[in-house]
């Protein structure tokens, strides 16, 4: 999709009622000779590939693959006369192609895509950590090797993920029990709460939704 001459980034409207995230994100990598002010410098997003999981940062010009596996994760971009942007990802495709004076960019999951705030009482910055430490608690007690590791990863669909990912952050907050403040929980738990009744009332919430463990099998 072509961004606007004055549009950096643009995230798509989510296909949910009630917008649950975004459906997909597209940006535009420019270098020092071009950029234009609406624009974006630099990308980071977590990859999965052969030998592993990888932090990559996205320049323009862009000479890799054309289309790299983005593993479940955050990631951030920096636009030129903008603060930086943050969200997270369940995992999907990233598509990028140099265009001479740009690099255009289009992530897309079958997974929500989400923006952070970077607040410190922001539900959905709350939840990433946790989902972080679900993952790497996978990691840990994976008998393979990095690159088996990661080739599960890239295996596993993004919506079964961000399913998986909202049951254990239901049970998660089940067992706090006050222990974060109460307005904070109670916004959290909304927030999860929400997300699920939208997939049960779009029909894609599962009789038997997926444990973490079992995606990791």
């Amino acid at each position: 999709m072509d961004l606007r001459s004055d549009q950096a980034y643009e995230f798509h409207a989510s296909s949910y009622d009630p917008p649950l995230g975004f459906s997909a994100l597209d940006f535009n990598l420019t270098d020092d000779s071009t950029h234009p002010s609406a624009s974006v410098a630099h990308g980071v997003f977590s990859v999965a590939n052969e030998t592993g999981l990888h932090l990559v940062h996205l320049h323009h010009p862009y000479a890799g693959q054309p289309s790299l596996r983005i593993a479940a994760s955050p990631f951030r971009l920096d636009p030129r006369r903008e603060d930086p942007i943050e969200g997270y990802c369940f995992g999907g495709s990233l598509a990028l192609v140099n265009r001479g004076e740009y690099t255009s960019c289009h992530l897309s999951s079958s997974a929500p895509i989400f923006e952070l705030s970077g607040e410190i009482n922001d539900p959905l910055d709350m939840l990433a950590p946790e989902i972080g430490a679900e993952l790497a608690r996978q990691r840990g007690h994976w008998k393979g090797t990095d690159s088996e590791f990661a080739a599960r990863m890239a295996q596993i669909d993004p919506f079964q993920l961000f399913v998986a990912s909202l049951q254990l952050l239901h049970r998660y907050l089940d067992r706090q029990n006050g222990l974060a403040g109460p307005d904070e929980t109670l916004r959290t738990k909304t927030l999860v709460a929400r997300a699920i009744r939208t997939l049960e009332h779009a029909g894609q919430w599962p009789a038997s939704a997926p444990e973490f463990d079992d995606l990791f099998r």
